[in-house]
Order: structure tokens, then sequence, then C-alpha cells
């Protein structure tokens, strides 16, 4: 299968964002019971809210390389910089990713960079500050 081929529209897959500009209102507007006059008279005095469909396309910063937009899964409500997103491969296996970047209005386009395990570099940070405490013992025993 080789994906240079595809369009950029095969490749994506839009997911429904709604915009909502007063989200607390309505959770509180939800917990407290209402008649439906009063429902009906505030539907007719709101205007109605948008809903739009966002096209995301993610892009790999190192490679280059497009991701298939629906192997791609994020556990925020909504996806900004620096969040964590997780793609699935065929076989199953997750890699984590995090956003770097984002750029465009109706087609989005998502830079993700692969997530580095924070364990490796403390481990090689330890390994450091071992051998330079040694070494600087060692020339201090020299010297006094």
């Amino acid at each position: 299968m080789n994906t240079a081929n595809q369009e950029p529209e095969a490749a994506t897959m839009q997911q429904s964002m709604p915009v909502t500009t007063e989200a607390a209102e309505l959770d509180a507007n939800m917990a407290a019971p209402r008649n439906s006059a009063d429902l009906s008279a505030e539907q007719s005095a709101e205007p109605a809210e948008e809903e739009f469909a966002v096209i995301y396309r993610y892009l790999e910063t190192e490679s280059g390389k497009e991701i298939a937009a629906e192997s791609v899964v994020w556990d925020e409500p909504e996806l900004s910089e620096g969040a964590v997103v997780h793609a699935v491969s065929a076989e199953g296996a997750k890699q984590h990713y995090t956003v770097d970047s984002m750029s465009g209005e109706e087609t989005v386009t998502v830079y993700l960079k692969k997530a580095r395990n924070t364990l490796w570099r403390l481990v090689l940070l330890g390994v450091l500050l071992t051998a330079c405490w040694f070494a600087i013992d060692f020339i201090v025993g020299k010297i006094f």
C-alpha cells in the first residue's frame, strides 16, 4: 500500500468538535430542574450555537510522515499544544506522541513528535553525576 499517492483527504478524518462558549453555564443549567415553558422561552431568546467539523491532519515532525487520522486517539476533551496523543498501529501497538504545534483553520495540521521516556534520561544523568563525583574526588585527593 503506497501512502504517498493517496490524497490528503483519504488520510484525514472529520472529528466533530462542538463550539461552546458557555460550557460552565450549560452544566449549571442542566443541574437545576426546569419545566418545558422555561426551556422553550430560553431557547427562543438565545441564538443557536454553531457546530462545525474540524478536519485533523497528523504529520510526524522528524520524518514528515503522515499518520492516519483513524489511528490517532487522545484523552483530553480538546486537542492543544503539548497534549499527548496515541497512534495505534495495525498490529495493535501504541506509539505515544506529543503535539508540537498546530496550524490551519478548517483543516488543522497537527505536528507530532515522539514522546521520549524520561526514565532513561534520569538514569543517564545519574551515571554522569556519579562519574563526575569520582573524578572530582580523585583530583581533590591528589591536590590535598
